[in-house]
């Protein structure tokens, strides 16, 4: 089934019970049992050459979003991708949304459901971290805290005022056109952004 909301959070770490790599490794249960699921993650992992986590994900660069856009380049849809990664400028959110799927409610369930949640358990994940004496501990809590910066000037400055405006899109005039609606807010993709 679809995700019920369209939009599939894209962390470095399980922030999301429906983030992408949960939803892929149910779709893989159901697609070829949940018995040989082990088996089947494994070999997925190695033909990636990399955790299925760090395909989708890892730090500014997403392999998954990267692939995603060659295909679209290369069966002559010149760079325009039907799943529209929308993240933070760091990278601390991203999340993908099917162009098909958006309607003028999608930044701002994205905003509120996603961005906001993810800021609240970070918080809640640094105050935890900082009365640790474990200087491991401290450090994540710091790269919390940069994370949280991040995502409240990204809310203010860009997904706010995009979510006050409920942006339409109209798929007629094409991904072109309609991936320049959401500056700021959209994964850069050459010959789009």
């Amino acid at each position: 089934m679809p995700d019920e909301d369209g939009i599939l959070p894209i962390t470095e770490e399980e922030w999301f019970e429906d983030d992408i790599v949960t939803e892929f490794w149910h779709w893989l249960k159901v697609a070829f049992g949940e018995e040989y699921f082990d088996e089947n993650l494994a070999y997925i992992e190695e033909v990636l050459g990399r955790k299925l986590r760090e395909y989708f994900i890892k730090g500014k660069k997403s392999l998954f979003y990267e692939d995603h856009c060659k295909v679209y380049s290369v069966v002559g849809f010149g760079k325009h991708p039907i799943y529209w990664m929308f993240s933070s400028p760091n990278g601390s959110f991203n999340c993908l949304v099917y162009m098909h799927r958006y309607d003028d409610r999608t930044v701002s369930n994205i905003l509120t459901d996603y961005v906001r949640e993810l800021r609240r358990k970070l918080e809640i994940q640094a105050r935890s971290l900082e009365v640790s004496d474990v200087a491991r501990d401290r450090t994540r809590a710091d790269k919390y805290h940069d994370m949280i910066d991040e995502l409240t000037d990204w809310e203010r400055d860009v997904l706010y005022p995009m979510a006050q405006r409920h942006i339409k899109i109209d798929l007629n005039d094409g991904v072109r056109h309609n991936y320049k609606l959401f500056p700021g807010a959209l994964r850069k993709v050459t010959g789009l952004s």
